[in-house]
């Protein structure tokens, strides 16, 4: 009979500092997706890394090189992750631009949704309906950028993350992205 082990949920507080849009808190989720699947080993790179390395695999497929079968799969194995994984944070990213914001954004990390043996819950909050807010270049922003890499240090650094890290098991199988909407409408205020 298998017995199952709840861990005690670790909350980390991300502190933005600037007004939070829409577009800014998707870009802020993605980031967080992309730490999250690299340090559970579901893509075998950092996302810019493997990003690049597959785009520069594409560009070679026209000449004739011979490559073991070995790296072909590796290859073949990476670049299906790496599009799944895009597909998943452009959809991502469309549903929390939408009218209406996720409440939620869930990460599961296991054979199914049901049997997961990681949840990471990203609770979002309420963002500023300011139509001047909502800018790529707001969204984008170093600062923001550097809070979020700022988190992932202290993540890494952090005892009681060092701890589950250490009793997670590693080779988890797939990753499955669940939002969760709340029927309140977003209105857009001049």
């Amino acid at each position: 009979m298998n017995s199952i082990s709840v861990r005690k949920p670790v909350k980390i507080d991300l502190n933005i500092g600037d007004q939070l849009t829409s577009i800014s808190c998707g870009h802020i989720v993605v980031e967080l997706i992309k730490f999250v699947v690299y340090q559970r080993q579901q893509i075998p790179y950092t996302y810019p890394w493997l990003k690049q390395v597959i785009n520069k695999k594409k560009l070679c497929e026209d000449q004739d090189v011979k490559e073991s079968f070995q790296s072909e799969i590796h290859y073949r194995v990476a670049s299906t992750a790496l599009e799944n994984l895009d597909f998943i944070l452009k959809s991502l990213l469309q549903e929390i631009n939408s009218s209406s914001l996720p409440s939620e954004v869930c990460i599961a990390l296991g054979g199914t949704p049901v049997t997961c043996k990681e949840v990471y819950r990203f609770i979002l909050p309420t963002a500023c309906h300011k139509p001047q807010c909502h800018s790529t270049l707001i969204a984008t922003d170093q600062k923001i950028q550097k809070n979020v890499f700022r988190l992932h240090v202290t993540l890494t650094a952090d005892p009681k993350v060092q701890h589950l890290n250490s009793n997670i098991e590693k080779n988890i199988s797939n990753t499955h992205a669940l939002k969760h909407k709340e029927k309140v409408v977003r209105n857009n205020i001049s």
